[in-house]
């Protein structure tokens, strides 16, 4: 396996392009423009690494993994987000990462299957009020959420399976816009398209920003949609949401079993 250590942006761009297994990243790279990780390869952050995108943020293809790594993007990008014409994501994997932006791991386009391990993800502040793609159920649509984990794939043959473990949204003081964790199936809601081991949060702060007349538009802290079938939720940390067409958690799925240790407030100050 290679390995190299990079410290500035001509370094990172310069392991990307010669496909470098795991790429270790030091100290604070700023001045990014969108990258993408080829197949297989390890991201890894070392002495409270940060790598900053004046805009887009960084694609999965296929068995990546992300660890130890603040990655700042614009609110309104998307910071991680998924390779769509490829056919499979393999095993995209984060762990300790702090974002802002979305994380959007999104299958579509020709992607129909694969796997994410998430453990450990906290994203600071998003804004996903203005994505065009949004589930709908009945005459509703969703807004997507900082975390969106969404199979918008036609065939009920396609599958993503996730197990997403201490996920954190927001902050008092900076709710993010939009949903704060969707979890959703494309247009086969009778049939199992997201299949999710466990979901685990803890705080989770949301500011939906729905304007008075679009009531067509609903969001949450947590949404589960139409196409999931979800072992257990845990929540561990409170789930506050600001906004009148917030709720908690929306359950249009299937979960087997919910915890709720902290509070749920529909309307915070």
């Amino acid at each position: 396996m290679s390995k190299r250590t990079v410290t500035d942006k001509f370094e990172l761009e310069q392991a990307l392009c010669e496909g470098v297994d795991a790429i270790i990243v030091e100290g604070q790279i700023p001045g990014l423009t969108g990258i993408t990780l080829p197949p297989g390869t390890a991201l890894q952050g070392r002495e409270e690494a940060v790598l900053e995108f004046g805009s887009k943020g960084i694609t999965v293809t296929i068995d990546n993994s992300i660890s130890d790594l603040t990655i700042a993007a614009n609110p309104s990008d998307v910071a991680i987000g998924t390779d769509t014409s490829l056919l499979s994501m393999g095993r995209i994997t984060l762990t300790n990462v702090v974002v802002c932006g979305q994380v959007a791991l999104i299958m579509e386009d020709v992607l129909s299957e694969g796997t994410a391990i998430v453990d450990s993800l906290t994203i600071t502040y998003a804004d996903t009020r203005g994505r065009a793609h949004r589930p709908r159920t009945g005459e509703m649509e969703i807004l997507q959420g900082a975390l969106t984990v969404w199979n918008r794939q036609r065939s009920s043959a396609s599958k993503l399976f996730a197990s997403l473990a201490q996920i954190t949204v927001g902050t008092i003081d900076a709710p993010v816009r939009g949903t704060g964790i969707l979890l959703s199936g494309g247009t086969c809601p009778r049939s199992c398209q997201v299949g999710v081991e466990k979901l685990s949060t803890n705080a989770v702060v949301v500011d939906g920003g729905i304007p008075e007349r679009a009531g067509d538009l609903i969001a949450g802290g947590i949404v589960i949609g139409p196409g999931v079938n979800a072992g257990t939720l845990l929540s561990n940390g409170p789930i506050l949401t600001r906004d009148h067409r917030d709720s908690a958690i929306v359950d249009l799925g299937e979960i087997s079993h919910i915890t709720v240790d902290a509070p749920l407030a529909a309307s915070m100050p």
